[in-house]
């Protein structure tokens, strides 16, 4: 049996017949015989029991009429006499493999039956699949026959068109656009004729009446020998695709109106670098007006090289398949190109700019970026804002920022300006330049900065704006100028001047007060001749006298710094002078400090200088040390020869030409701030507490050098002692032996006529008196202009005795040039309190004729006039 059918018969009254039938015939068996052939009987039941049941009824039918044969050859009556037992058997056997062939015949029967069912059934339901995926997919799906007639559509097509699937195949060719109807049935008709695929875009008329592009094709279904039994087709809307292509079509125009219209070049060549298009540009480049058909390939004339920057740099493109990038000058057409290489599977893309003009900026920016890096000035480049704090940003510093303010560049880049700012830093000024930057103006200031290390630093600014296309300030350029050392000297320069000045005033109010202490002295000298000695009046003239001493050393400490004072200058032994002033140098230290005076390697030059000033100066020198070492400590005094201008620069010394005696003073004190060194040699200022100077020791000293043609340089730090080291000028010539004696007693004269020009009253009538005391004779003039006209006249005279600064046009120096011009033998003596426009070394005007300097007492008056009288002229 098989499972294709059930058990159960299909036809009761069939099985009912077969069931019965067979009860008759076993029931024959109990009348008849063995011999008879009952069993054959059950064939026709058998075939009539396929058609009641089908193959499983057959299948039980057959094994009960098998069962049946057998059961009736036991009840079967024996046969007659005689009859072959073997003949019954073979009978029964042959019976019973009968019936077994006839179920085989119709079971096989029914097998095959069954197989082809199925099969089609199955065939049936892959249509309806089918039929169904194409009436859901959105595609149209339709078949036709080897006469290509359309036989099938399926339900998008027949949705398409608004019509019902019988009604489109009818007629179909009705739905095609009258523009692509004959097209399309003539490339049909040939498809079909020849059995080749069909591919066509064609439009269809939708339910709307609008036609729509879709694209159909159809494949042939061919038997084994080739003959075509039926077609298979879709169509596929491509409306979309179609805009796409129109869109990209004309995308691809304006592109290439783009690619014509750009003024770069671009080009594109094959494996064989032969050209497969060419802008316009290009074309004018390489000198093709035509396209790039007139030449084939880059390599010629007037375009490329393979052995050029370009081809050596196309080859190695195309060869590593690597974009290049790379800038060369074009020869034919002297220009300067930024080329760029892409590689693509069939050849090159190389698109050219023309950086001629931009090169060529960039090498004048270069070389800008070379010369501002390089200036000495200070360049900065900041962000226009912001303007208030903490400030704009820098942006570029140069070299010289560097190496003026010891910031890094990368220390400056993003920090501001404020950086060098200090607690010196001007807040005025600050505030100037930020209106300025708030109103966008330039601006121009000086300004105190600070170095990294904390170094004082003054620029000079030359601040601008700068702005783009727009009008729009974007940046500030800073140019900045160190003027460090010209505030230095400009600082010099007035402190200089201002010394001038204070020496002018000094020197004027010395000359005043020179002729006050002349007249006080004068009269002191002739009241003590008439007053006993040791009397009341006597001890006050001495009062007197030690008062007026005092104001006139404190006038010529005066004179000297302002280098006013007549110097006498004379040839000395620096070596010996200093030991003679030994004992009041020892002194001048105190008992807790040491005097070391070094003796030389090598004989000293002598020096040609004032002594009494020269010692004043060694004495100065010695109460500042004694000053500086309240301890206790050493006083060291060197000296050696100098080279002229060699040991003058080693110093940093301002003096004169020539060579020197180069003295150092070292003490082991308290030593000095930088603040105090800077204001040393200023008039008034002293670092020891108020009283106990005057301020006026060491700018004497410095005015006494500097009027003697020397200098005085100072060393110190605090805790580290002090070194003065003075150049003296020295003295060809050997020192001075001879000092001439000044007599105690003078003679008294013999009635000599002295003209005396003063314009002071006091001090004429002062000296007037004296001299007529001593037995001379006067004769007065206030001004140049009266003693010209005396010494013009016929009048007496015998001496004159002219003061330097008279009023009026003419001094006492023009004076004594007319005396010499009309009386060339009359002895002259001259007196100066001091004097702004004679030469301060050796006599006035280069004469020969002694000075008197002021304040002079009567004894110095006397001995002026008597060793004139007698030495002559």
């Amino acid at each position: 049996m098989t499972n294709m059918e059930p058990s159960e018969p299909r036809s009761w009254v069939l099985a009912t017949i077969v069931f019965a039938g067979m009860a008759l015939i076993l029931a024959t068996e109990l009348v008849t015989q063995q011999g008879f052939a009952h069993g054959f009987l059950y064939i026709p039941l058998v075939v009539l029991a396929f058609y009641a049941g089908g193959v499983r009824f057959l299948a039980l039918v057959t094994a009960l009429a098998v069962g049946a044969i057998w059961v009736g050859f036991l009840l079967s009556p024996p046969a007659p006499e005689g009859f072959s037992m073997g003949y019954v058997l073979a009978n029964r056997l042959g019976a019973a493999a009968a019936l077994v062939t006839v179920f085989f015949v119709f079971y096989h029967h029914q097998l095959v039956y069954e197989q082809e069912r199925r099969w089609l059934e199955r065939l049936r339901g892959e249509r309806e699949r089918y039929e169904q995926i194409a009436d859901v997919i959105p595609i149209h799906v339709w078949t036709a026959g080897p006469d290509g007639e359309l036989d099938y559509v399926g339900a998008q097509c027949a949705q398409f068109s608004g019509a019902s699937k019988q009604e489109f195949l009818s007629a179909w060719r009705d739905f095609l656009h009258p523009d692509d109807c004959e097209p399309t049935l003539e490339q049909w008709g040939r498809c079909v004729e020849t059995g080749k695929p069909y591919l066509r875009e064609l439009r269809l008329r939708r339910a709307d009446g609008e036609y729509i592009w879709h694209l159909a094709q159809a494949v042939p279904q061919t038997s084994a020998d080739g003959v075509v039994h039926r077609w298979l087709g879709a169509a596929i809307e491509i409306t979309a695709l179609m805009q796409l292509r129109e869109e990209a079509k004309a995308l691809d125009l304006r592109l290439q109106d783009t690619v014509e219209s750009i003024t770069d070049a671009f080009f594109t060549v094959d494996r064989e670098y032969g050209l497969t298009y060419a802008n316009l540009k290009a074309r004018s480049l390489l000198g093709l007006p035509g396209g790039p058909d007139e030449a084939r390939s880059i390599w010629g004339k007037g375009r490329f090289s393979p052995s050029d920057p370009f081809g050596v740099q196309f080859r190695r493109a195309m060869r590593r398949g690597e974009a290049v990038t790379f800038q060369a000058h074009f020869e034919s057409r002297g220009v300067c190109l930024d080329v760029r290489a892409y590689p693509f599977p069939d050849g090159l893309t190389v698109y050219l700019l023309d950086v001629t003009e931009e090169r060529k900026q960039q090498q004048e920016l270069k070389l800008l970026r070379a010369a501002i890096s390089r200036i000495n000035d200070i360049v900065l480049i900041t962000e226009a804002e912001p303007v208030e704090y903490p400030g704009p940003r820098i942006i570029f510093a140069n070299e010289a920022f560097e190496r003026r303010t010891g910031y890094t560049r990368d220390e400056a880049i993003g920090n501001t300006p404020r950086m060098l700012q200090g607690p010196g830093t001007q807040p005025a000024e600050l505030r100037r330049i930020r209106r300025a930057l708030e109103q966008w103006r330039p601006v121009r200031a000086e300004l105190l900065n600070y170095t990294k290390s904390g170094e004082e630093l003054w620029l000079e600014l030359d601040i601008v704006p700068l702005a783009d296309e727009t009008g729009w300030f974007t940046h500030w350029v800073s140019v900045e100028r160190d003027i460090t050392a010209k505030r230095a000297v400009e600082r010099e320069l007035m402190n200089s001047q201002r010394m001038e000045a204070t020496g002018r005033l000094t020197g004027g109010l010395a000359h005043d007060f020179n002729n006050l202490l002349t007249v006080i002295l004068g009269n002191v000298d002739r009241l003590e001749e008439h007053v006993p000695l040791g009397s009341q009046p006597a001890r006050l003239l001495r009062v007197i006298e030690q008062a007026a001493e005092r104001g006139r050393n404190l006038t010529q400490s005066l004179l000297a710094f302002a280098r006013r004072q007549t110097l006498l200058p004379e040839t000395l032994d620096f070596q010996d002078l200093l030991e003679e002033m030994r004992p009041i140098l020892e002194a001048s230290l105190g008992q807790r400090s040491r005097l070391v005076i070094l003796t030389p390697d090598e004989a000293v030059l002598p020096v040609h200088m004032d002594r009494s000033q020269l010692e004043s100066t060694l004495l100065n020198l010695a109460f500042n040390a004694a000053d500086a070492m309240p301890e206790g400590g050493v006083l060291e005094i060197g000296m050696r020869n100098a080279d002229g201008d060699a040991a003058v620069g080693a110093l940093d010394a301002d003096a004169g030409d020539g060579d020197f005696l180069v003295v150092t003073v070292r003490d082991t004190g308290t030593g000095m701030y930088p603040d105090e060194l800077d204001r040393i040699f200023e008039p008034f200022f002293s670092g020891k507490a108020t009283g106990q100077g005057s301020g006026l020791g060491l700018s004497m000293v410095f005015g006494f050098l500097q009027q003697s043609g020397g200098s005085i340089h100072v060393d110190s730090a605090p805790g580290s002692g002090t070194t003065f080291t003075l150049l003296l000028p020295a003295s060809s010539e050997p020192a001075d032996s001879f000092v001439e004696p000044v007599p105690d007693v003078l003679d008294k004269g013999w009635g000599q006529v002295i003209l005396i020009v003063e314009d002071h009253p006091e001090i004429q009538e002062l000296v007037a008196g004296i001299l007529r005391e001593a037995g001379f004779q006067t004769r007065e003039a206030e001004d140049a202009d009266t003693a010209i006209e005396i010494l013009r006249s016929d009048a007496q005279l015998d001496l004159l005795l002219c003061d330097v600064v008279l009023p009026g046009g003419l001094s006492g120096t023009d004076v004594v040039a007319q005396a010499r011009e009309v009386r060339p033998g009359l002895p002259i003596v001259m007196a100066s309190g001091y004097t702004g426009d004679e030469p301060m070394v050796g006599n006035p005007s280069g004469s020969s004729a002694p000075v008197l300097r002021k304040p002079y007492r009567k004894a110095q008056l006397l001995t002026a006039i008597h060793q004139a009288l007698h030495k002559g002229v």
